[in-house]
């Protein structure tokens, strides 16, 4: 499934280690001397069934002053953004997903459109990276699939008018899209068919693991695929970004209060992970307990 909203944006979507019998879920606690925030593995897509949340996080949430996102999703639900994404991700005159993808995926992303009245046509000018994005959020959203922990909490935190911020623009987004769109295209919408395909029993899987903080089984299930499969993706949507964020993060150490950190949970499993990249630099990773 595509994370941030790729699974590459699933899911958004740490250590090989299982979880600690004690741990609630993918909520972490970062110190350094007595300055303390959280951080909170999330969940960018979720049934309404699996709501309400765990109540770690609305305890964090409480106490945190301020509210962190990896990017700010009204800003980035802009329809003049959506416009800027389009352009981005528009083949030039002359190439279609016709012309660029393999007779064989070509053929097999026709058969999916088919069996789910999904607009093939209107999409064929795009590059497979936006495609594979759309195609994500189309059978998501056909399974009764909606918005998931990071949209819920920034509502509320619009709501309760407690301060919010980002940890890349919109700019830096912009930039990931463009990245996405310069890898193989045949393997793009071969691994988004599989997934969705196979999106109920991912999604089990991994909310399960999401709800006990099991690190290691949000990695086999989610990151290995990624890793494995595309490698490039990976680095550029996971670890890249993690890379980015680490400054950012460590100055909020500097603000005053409490900050609520939310991010995709591979960005907390695997290589690269922000959890470890915190450890290296000093600082105590735990997980939250009540």
């Amino acid at each position: 499934m595509l994370v941030s909203s790729f699974r590459f944006v699933l899911l958004s979507l740490a250590l090989l280690v299982s979880a600690p019998a004690l741990a609630q879920t993918t909520l972490f606690e970062v110190s350094k001397g007595d300055k303390q925030i959280f951080v909170g593995g999330t969940i960018h897509l979720l049934k309404p069934s699996e709501f309400p949340l765990p109540e770690a996080f609305d305890q964090a949430y409480g106490k945190a002053s301020h509210i962190y996102f990896e990017t700010d999703l009204e800003a980035a639900s802009d329809p003049a953004f959506g416009f800027q994404v389009a352009q981005a991700m528009a083949y030039p005159l002359g190439k279609t997903l016709h012309s660029e993808l393999k007779p064989e995926v070509w053929a097999e992303l026709q058969e999916y459109a088919e069996e789910n009245q999904f607009p093939l046509q209107q999409f064929i000018g795009f590059n497979p990276a936006l495609v594979g994005i759309v195609l994500t959020m189309a059978e998501a959203q056909r399974k009764g699939i909606g918005a998931g922990v990071d949209a819920f909490y920034y509502e509320k935190a619009k709501t309760d008018g407690k301060p919010r911020g980002e940890l890349e623009s919109k700019e830096d987004v912009l930039e990931y899209m463009k990245a996405m769109a310069t890898e193989d295209g045949n393997e793009i919408i071969q691994s988004t068919l599989r997934d969705i395909r196979n999106m109920e029993e991912l999604m089990g899987v991994t909310v399960a693991a999401w709800r006990k903080g099991d690190l290691a089984a949000l990695d086999k299930h989610l990151g290995e695929p990624m890793r494995t499969g595309s490698p490039a993706i990976y680095q550029t949507l996971l670890v890249d970004r993690n890379q980015q964020w680490l400054p950012k993060i460590q100055a909020l150490f500097n603000q005053e209060g409490t900050s609520l950190i939310l991010v995709g949970s591979l960005h907390l499993t695997g290589e690269g992970n922000l959890l470890d990249l915190l450890r290296e630099q000093g600082y105590k990773v735990s997980y939250y307990q009540p």
